[in-house]
């Protein structure tokens, strides 16, 4: 069966460089994809209005799968000083972020050489009967690291189940740990979060924030462009991620 998909453009409100809380940095550009049902969309309309604290304009353009089927779901968020476009003059991104293993697999061509892939653990089964999920998180970073990917791998799946909490909150747990990977101000991001959810929600969705945002332990933004610009000249990875014994290498 196909998927109808639609393109959506939407440019954030800008505000004037002097009104931000921190010096504009320089432009940064990022890809969130993940599977229907998992909040995308969600983290993607917050993840816009958290980076507007600190780039005067931010763009979006998100790509719509189908929640019910599990459907691949894709955004693109570039913010900067002159932004008039979500996507980069390439096509490509520094930063990946990955709500579930097996999209990180399909969506790691859209990333620059020597980019960071900001992974969820969650592996979902097709929705297939009787199938299981086509890798392991293991397997998939061992995969992207070996064709020059740096992975942020964030644990959800174990603290989903232990907690019995449903899987969109792996987009809450995401978003913890973007904030934190990018040095966003994590109270005024929690504030966001209560401002954006039914009352009922708003405690899972600001433990699981806080769960994602506990895993970041590396000097963020600094050292993750710093690391992105270093790799560059050094790393050549191949079109395609090679994982012959999973046959996964088309994903």
């Amino acid at each position: 069966m196909s998927v109808l998909l639609s393109s959506i453009d939407t440019e954030f409100a800008a505000h004037p460089v002097g009104a931000l809380s921190n010096p504009p940095l320089s432009t940064l550009s990022a890809a969130i994809c993940g599977l229907g049902g998992l909040g995308v969309m969600g983290l993607t309309r917050l993840l816009c209005e958290a980076l507007l604290t600190r780039y005067p304009r931010v763009a979006t353009t998100e790509t719509r799968g189908i929640a019910q089927r599990r459907a691949p779901v894709c955004s693109w968020v570039r913010a900067g000083v002159h932004v008039d476009s979500a996507l980069s003059p390439d096509g490509t991104v520094p930063l990946l972020v990955a709500l579930e293993v097996g999209e990180a697999l399909r969506a790691h061509k859209s990333l620059t050489v020597g980019g960071c892939c900001v992974m969820l653990d969650l592996a979902l089964a097709p929705a297939t009967r009787n199938q299981t999920p086509m890798a392991t998180a293991a397997e998939v970073q061992a995969a992207l690291e070996a064709n020059g990917i740096r992975v942020v791998r964030v644990r959800v799946q174990d603290w989903l189940d232990e907690r019995r909490r449903p899987d969109v909150l792996a987009s809450s747990v995401a978003f913890g740990a973007l904030c934190a990977l990018l040095e966003l101000p994590l109270a005024s991001c929690e504030a966001l979060i209560e401002s954006r959810t039914p009352s009922s929600r708003i405690a899972d969705n600001l433990a699981a924030f806080r769960w994602g945002a506990e895993q970041i332990d590396t000097p963020s933004l600094a050292r993750f462009e710093r690391s992105v610009e270093a790799a560059r000249p050094a790393v050549t990875r191949s079109s395609a991620v090679r994982m012959p014994e999973l046959a996964l290498g088309a994903a």
